[in-house]
């Protein structure tokens, strides 16, 4: 497998370096994603106008003839930035999922003019029922109801595309560990697009999700990691820096090796073209990043000491995203559990 990035990559992660470090530094995500109360509309908005919405997608519907491979650098330097935002749910798993079944949605996706938030049946309450086109009942919790267009709604066995800005739709903000602001979104007898069967769009949904959260929580550890090295050479006990003792060199190395593995699994799922390899690729991803950047997470805690555990430290900021995401297109025990039945099947 070859891990050298071309010219027109190296173009792409440079700008997403660029973007972060001028416009949303670190501290600017954590005043949004722990400071504030609501998230800051304009930072989606942006992502948008630098046309990373089209990076995964070929150049036949709308997209940069891009590739996994470039959507994941994307994600890597969004982790990094402690930047959570539709991009992983929409711009990923949903435009790589429907341009398999529907381009011209797609498309839209690509051209910045719909988003959408995956709904799976899990997540639909209330007996949903659909009468004459109109969807009924309600979804909890949804993440980005706020902020994207539509709604990718999954439930006997159909799947269907509800407009967020129908008018018989309503949302309520529900409490959270902040992260991903959630919601309860109440249907009402919402307008709701057909889209076919569930199940083939939503196997691939929970593939293309579970690569796209594998990739920020690499991006996550990796940021965790520098993070805590940084301040273990200038953080001074016994008259000398924490991390020339032995304990600390030891926790860093484990991190390092955690996020070295995390980093390969990623790729090769990124680079897997069958859609039965990727599957399997992309849930080795998901079941070892989410278990892996948890603990890389938890050991910076560690080496920051007891003014990492105040709540607006920059590294929680990095912890509860691995929590969050961690719970998105199933969590790491799902995905053993489907690659030991593949296994032994």
């Amino acid at each position: 497998m070859d891990l050298q990035l071309n010219d027109s990559q190296k173009v792409l992660v440079d700008s997403a370096q660029r973007f972060f470090a001028r416009s949303y530094p670190l501290e600017r995500m954590r005043e949004i994603f722990l400071l504030n109360d609501t998230f800051d509309a304009a930072l989606w908005r942006e992502i948008g106008e630098l046309g990373w919405n089209a990076v995964a997608l070929p150049e036949d519907i709308g997209g940069y003839d891009g590739s996994a491979v470039d959507a994941l650098l994307l994600l890597i330097e969004m982790g990094r930035a402690g930047c959570l935002s539709p991009y992983a749910h929409s711009s990923v798993a949903a435009a790589l999922a429907l341009a398999r079944i529907d381009p011209a949605l797609a498309s839209e996706i690509a051209a910045s003019q719909m988003s959408i938030m995956p709904v799976p049946a899990i997540r639909m309450r209330s007996h949903p029922a659909i009468a004459r086109g109109r969807l009924h009942g309600h979804a909890q919790p949804v993440a980005w109801a706020d902020t994207v267009t539509h709604l990718l709604c999954e439930f006997d066995d159909q799947a269907y595309l509800v407009a967020m800005a129908h008018p018989a739709v309503r949302r309520e903000k529900l409490a959270s560990v902040r992260g991903e602001p959630l919601y309860d979104v109440r249907f009402g007898g919402a307008d709701a697009q057909s889209l076919g069967p569930a199940r083939p769009l939503f196997d691939a949904l929970r593939d293309f999700g579970a690569f796209a959260c594998a990739g920020l929580l690499q991006g996550i550890g990796e940021r965790s990691l520098e993070l805590a090295v940084d301040y273990a050479k200038e953080r001074i006990q016994f008259g000398r820096p924490i991390g020339s003792f032995q304990a600390i060199q030891h926790k860093a190395a484990d991190m390092r090796i955690a996020s070295e593995v995390s980093r390969v699994l990623v790729l090769r799922a990124a680079a897997e073209r069958d859609p039965e390899r990727f599957s399997a690729a992309a849930s080795r991803a998901k079941a070892w990043n989410c278990d892996a950047v948890r603990k890389i997470t938890r050991e910076a805690m560690q080496i920051f000491g007891g003014v990492s555990f105040a709540g607006d430290h920059v590294i929680q900021l990095m912890y509860q995203a691995v929590i969050t995401l961690g719970s998105h297109y199933e969590a790491a025990h799902e995905h053993r559990a489907r690659l030991a039945t593949a296994l032994l099947g």
